[in-house]
């Protein structure tokens, strides 16, 4: 059994109410809630390296990866998009997305995806979600005491869905429908949240970043419930915090050759709202207390 466990809505109800008394009483308020892990962009691929990605490398990174995240045993792990880079086919493609995920699997916790912009390259949307069990491309899940959404940033600006031959990466949406149903979502949160989304939603300028990213942002921000927002897309990584919200941006382990350049993290979520990021490889460590006001 896991240290920390996804259980029941009204477990889920009672574990806060529980966590409520203790901080009332003045028990420790950082006491965490729930660990998970977070890997970004391991970009597999048969190809040579390039631009300093050593992209036959990332099958091994990760699974060197779960074996460390396993003895940590978190609650779920999350792949935070881009699982694939370019195959010489889609059967190819097809074929390494399941050994990826098979892999991922070995981390011995439930296994969350958000959709990268590369894993629609050669796959198709239904494809990617049946080889990895995606219910959707955005959808939400409770989990410890805190309630988690994954969005899909992988819509073109005429807000159709990516499809293979049918985008490119520096048009980057969130589809109306979604931006509505995320106000919703949130509406109906009790507990903390925690956002999950590919491309940059702290980012609408460049190329890295969801173009309509602040009408999003209203409504993370009108919510009041959201802690944090974990983002890939962006190998380089970065921290910012906007309208007190921080938005961390993992590094993409596909960077760099040599299992010593890997990258992947456990992040605790605290009673307190305290978000503590433990890095390993080329991560780098956070410890992001609430905003204050």
């Amino acid at each position: 059994m896991h240290a920390q466990k996804c259980i029941s809505r009204r477990g889920i109800l009672a574990a806060g109410a529980a966590l409520a008394v203790r901080s009332a009483r003045g028990a420790a308020a950082d006491e965490t809630m729930v660990t998970f892990a977070a890997i970004a962009d391991p970009q597999y691929a048969d190809r040579d390296d390039a631009m300093g990605r050593a992209y036959r490398q990332s099958l091994r990174k990760l699974q060197e990866a779960v074996k460390v995240l396993a003895g940590h045993r978190p609650a779920f792990a999350v792949m935070m998009g881009d699982l694939l880079d370019k195959w010489p086919s889609r059967q190819a493609a097809a074929a390494a997305a399941a050994e990826m995920h098979r892999a991922f699997e070995q981390a011995g916790c439930p296994c969350r995806y958000v959709l990268g912009n590369h894993d629609v390259d050669q796959l198709s949307r239904q494809q990617f979600m049946k080889i990895t069990g995606m219910p959707a491309g955005h959808y939400s899940f409770d989990c410890g005491g805190v309630h988690f959404v994954v969005l899909d940033g992988c819509y073109r600006k005429d807000f159709t869905p990516y499809e293979p031959g049918n985008f490119t990466w520096l048009d980057s949406w969130l589809s109306p429908g979604q931006i509505e149903w995320l106000a919703g979502d949130l509406n109906k949160a009790r507990r903390p949240v925690v956002v999950f989304v590919h491309q940059r939603l702290d980012d609408d300028q460049t190329n890295y970043g969801i173009r309509n990213a602040p009408d999003a942002r209203r409504v993370l921000e009108e919510s009041r419930r959201v802690i944090a927002v974990f983002q890939g897309h962006y190998h380089k990584g970065d921290m910012r915090r906007i309208a007190g919200i921080p938005y961390i941006t993992l590094r993409g382990m596909v960077e760099g050759a040599g299992m010593e350049n890997t990258a992947y993290a456990l992040v605790s979520i605290c009673a307190d709202g305290t978000v503590r990021v433990r890095g390993f490889g080329k991560q780098p460590d956070y410890e992001l207390k609430p905003a204050k006001g």
